[in-house]
C-alpha cells in the first residue's frame, strides 16, 4: 500500500514536470514567434491565410487600372515630455523611399498627413500581438488589435519608432492597413530604408518569398519547389519570383548582394536553390532591396481590387489637361473595377465647352471647345461603387479662344520717383502697348491663365529686371517695376501654354519725364506708308527741335528694319508697302531723348 501511494506521488510529480515544460514550451514558443523573424527585420505573422486563394471560392475581380493612389499617414513615436523619435528629415526620406521604391509600378502614395504620439509607455512597447501565434488583426480589420493610436479607416497608418527601438517592422495584416517599424538592423536605420517597403508589401497582400519553409512556425506551411511547379499554390504565391530558402543571411554577402550557396541548399526535388537576393519581400540585405516582379505587382493589383480594407485607403485623381484648345479628354486614375463615373462642369449648352458623358468609353468624358468661348470652371467626377458614392473628384480646367490678345487689367499707384510725383495709372490690356510710370509697382491682372505660364524675355544690362517680377499663378496677377531711366525701352512677357492654344505677349514701356517732344505715328489705308510726326512741347521756341533720329524694330526680329539719321523734317514718311505682317517699333532721338511708338502693318 505505501508502494503503491509511493508511486503515485512520483506519478503526479512526473505530471506537474510535465505541465511546467509544456508551458515552459509554450512561452518558449510564443517567444520564437514574437521574436524569431526579428532576426531578419521582420515581424510579421507567416499564419495568415492567402488572401487571394480565398477570394477564389467567390466572384475574383480582376484590375481595370494600370495605376494607383494609396493614402499613407505618418505616426512618430515621442517619449510623453516630445522627446525622442525620428526627426521631420527622417519622416521625409521615409516617404520619399516609399515614393520612389513603388513608382516604377505605377503604384503611387500620398500622405495624408502627420502626428506625433506622445506616451511613454507607446515609445517603449514592443509587443504588438494578439495571440501566442504571432497574430496582431485578429478582428481582420486591417489594424493591430492592441494597438492603434489615431488610426484612420481611410489611410495606411504606419507607426515610425526612433531608432534604438523595436529594430524590425511588423505589417498588422496580410492585407492590412497598420505597420510599426524601428530600430537599427545590418548598420540600416530601418525606418526611411526598404524595409519600410518591405512592410507596405505585407499590406498590399504580399508574402515572404521564402513563406512556408519554416516548420517551427508554420506547421502546415508548403514551401515552394525550385522548378516552379508549384509556385502560384505554394511559398508566396507568385509565379515568377525564384524560390527562397530564407538563407540569404546565411549565404549573402550584404556589400555584392550575391547568393553564395548554390551546392549547399536544395528542396524536396532535390534541386539547388538560388533566389533573387533583390526582391523587396526576401530577407535580404536593405541595402540590397531594388523591385517586385511583375507577379508580385499583379498581386498587389488583384489584392487592392478583392480587399474592402485597401480600397478604403484608396485615393482617386482626374487625369486630363488643365487647359482646352479644340477638346480633350479626361478619366479617374485608379478607377477600381465596377466604379461608375459622373461627370458634369456646370454647363449644358452653347457657346460654352460642350461636356459628352461615357466618350470616348465608359467613365470618361469628352469636353468639346467648338465655339472657342474662353471660359474656367470646375469639373466634377462622382464616383460609385456598389450604388455608394466613395468619392467625388474637382478639377480646375479651362478652355481658350484662337486669340493671340491677351486680356485683363492692370494698375499702378502714384509713387515718387527721384523727386517727381508719378499719378495714378490704370486700365485694360487689348492687345496694344502699356504704357506705365517708372519707380511704381505694376500689377496686373491676367484673364484666363488655368493651364498657362507666363515668362519675362531678359534685355540684359542695367535695366533688365529678370530677378524682380513676380507671378502669382494663384491670383493670376503679374507684379513688376519698370526702373528709373527705362524710358521707351520694351519689356515683353509671353504667356505660353502645352495645348495647342495661341501664345501670346504683352510688351510695356515708360515713357520720359519732361519730354520736349511728342512723337505720334499715322498710317495710310492699307499700311502702305506709314508717318512718323514730331510736335515740340515747348511753346517758346517752336524751333528747338533741329534733326532727329529714327529706328524701327519688328518685335519678331532681333534686329532694326529701318535706320535713318538727322530728319530735318518734322514728318517723315515711310514707304511700309512690302514690309511683313507685324509688330513695330519706332524709336526716334531727339536732343539727347528717347522718344518710342508703336504701329502695326496688316496688309
Amino acid at each position: 500500500m505505501k508502494l503503491l501511494i509511493n508511486q503515485n506521488a512520483i506519478f503526479m510529480g512526473i505530471r506537474k514536470l510535465r505541465l511546467k515544460f509544456q508551458y515552459l514550451l509554450l512561452l518558449f514558443s510564443i517567444c520564437l514567434n514574437t521574436n524569431a523573424q526579428i532576426i531578419g527585420f521582420c515581424a510579421t505573422s507567416p499564419n495568415v491565410p492567402n488572401n487571394i486563394a480565398t477570394i477564389r471560392t467567390r466572384a475574383l475581380l480582376s484590375s481595370t487600372t494600370d495605376s494607383y493612389i494609396i493614402k499613407v499617414f505618418f505616426h512618430v513615436m515621442r517619449k510623453s515630455d516630445g522627446t525622442g523619435g525620428q526627426t521631420q528629415q527622417e519622416v521625409t526620406t521615409a516617404f520619399n523611399t516609399l515614393v520612389s521604391d513603388y513608382q516604377p509600378y505605377n503604384i503611387r502614395f500620398v500622405l495624408l498627413g502627420t502626428d506625433e504620439i506622445k506616451s511613454d509607455n507607446q515609445y517603449n512597447q514592443t509587443n504588438f500581438f494578439a495571440d501566442a501565434n504571432g497574430n496582431t488583426d485578429l478582428n481582420g480589420d486591417g489594424k493591430f488589435d492592441v494597438f492603434s493610436p489615431n488610426s484612420h479607416v481611410n489611410a495606411i497608418d504606419i507607426y515610425l519608432y526612433a531608432n534604438d527601438k523595436l529594430n524590425f517592422g511588423l505589417a498588422a495584416n496580410i492585407p492590412g492597413s497598420a505597420l510599426v517599424i524601428g530600430g537599427n538592423s545590418f548598420n540600416t536605420n530601418l525606418d526611411s530604408s526598404h524595409v519600410l517597403s518591405h512592410e507596405i508589401g505585407h499590406c498590399l497582400g504580399l508574402f515572404h518569398t521564402f513563406h512556408g519553409t519554416d516548420r517551427v512556425h508554420e506547421p502546415n506551411g508548403c514551401a515552394e519547389f525550385v522548378d516552379g511547379s508549384n509556385g502560384t499554390t505554394c511559398g508566396d504565391f507568385v509565379q515568377d519570383t525564384p524560390a527562397d530558402p530564407s538563407r540569404i543571411f546565411d549565404c549573402g554577402t550584404q556589400n555584392t548582394c550575391t547568393w553564395n550557396c548554390s551546392t549547399t541548399y536544395i528542396d524536396a526535388h532535390g534541386d539547388h536553390y538560388n533566389p533573387d537576393t533583390h526582391l523587396f519581400m526576401a530577407y535580404t540585405f536593405p541595402n540590397c532591396m531594388n523591385h517586385h516582379t511583375a507577379g508580385q505587382v499583379a498581386r498587389i493589383f488583384t489584392s487592392i481590387e478583392n480587399s474592402v480594407i485597401l480600397q478604403n485607403v484608396l485615393d482617386y485623381e482626374i487625369s486630363g489637361p488643365t487647359l482646352i484648345c479644340d477638346q480633350a479628354n479626361y478619366f479617374v486614375d485608379g478607377l477600381l473595377n465596377g466604379a461608375t463615373v459622373t461627370w458634369s462642369n456646370g454647363y449644358s449648352s452653347p457657346p460654352y465647352p460642350m461636356l459628352f458623358q461615357d466618350n470616348p468609353v465608359a467613365n470618361q468624358c469628352t469636353i468639346k471647345n467648338t465655339w472657342k468661348y474662353p471660359l474656367t470652371m470646375t469639373l466634377t467626377a462622382t464616383i460609385k461603387l456598389n450604388g455608394n458614392i466613395i468619392a467625388t473628384l474637382t478639377k480646375q480646367i479651362a478652355s481658350c479662344d484662337n486669340s493671340t490678345i491677351q486680356t485683363g487689367t492692370y494698375s499702378q499707384l502714384s509713387c515718387s520717383c527721384y523727386g517727381k510725383l508719378k499719378s495714378t495709372t490704370n486700365g485694360v490690356l487689348n492687345g496694344n502697348s502699356v504704357w506705365v510710370n517708372q519707380c511704381c509697382p505694376v500689377n496686373v491682372k491676367l484673364d484666363n491663365m488655368v493651364g498657362r505660364t507666363i515668362s519675362y524675355v531678359p534685355i540684359g544690362g542695367i535695366y533688365d529686371i529678370s530677378s524682380s517680377w513676380y507671378y502669382n499663378s494663384t491670383t493670376s496677377t503679374l507684379t513688376f517695376t519698370l526702373p528709373y531711366g527705362s524710358a521707351n525701352i520694351p519689356y515683353q512677357f509671353n504667356i505660353t501654354n502645352s495645348s495647342g492654344c495661341p501664345n501670346k505677349s504683352i510688351l510695356f514701356f515708360s515713357s520720359a519725364t519732361d519730354q520736349k517732344a511728342t512723337l505720334s505715328i499715322s498710317q495710310s489705308s492699307g499700311s502702305n506708308q506709314t508717318i512718323l510726326s514730331l510736335t515740340s512741347n515747348i511753346t517758346s521756341d517752336s524751333n528747338e527741335i533741329n534733326d532727329w533720329d529714327v529706328e524701327i524694330y519688328n518685335t519678331s526680329l532681333p534686329t532694326n528694319v529701318y535706320k535713318e539719321k538727322k530728319v530735318k523734317e518734322r514728318k517723315h514718311a515711310i514707304n511700309t508697302s512690302s514690309w511683313d505682317n507685324g509688330i513695330y517699333i519706332v524709336n526716334a532721338y531727339v536732343n539727347n531723348e528717347v522718344l518710342t511708338g508703336k504701329f502695326i502693318i496688316n496688309h
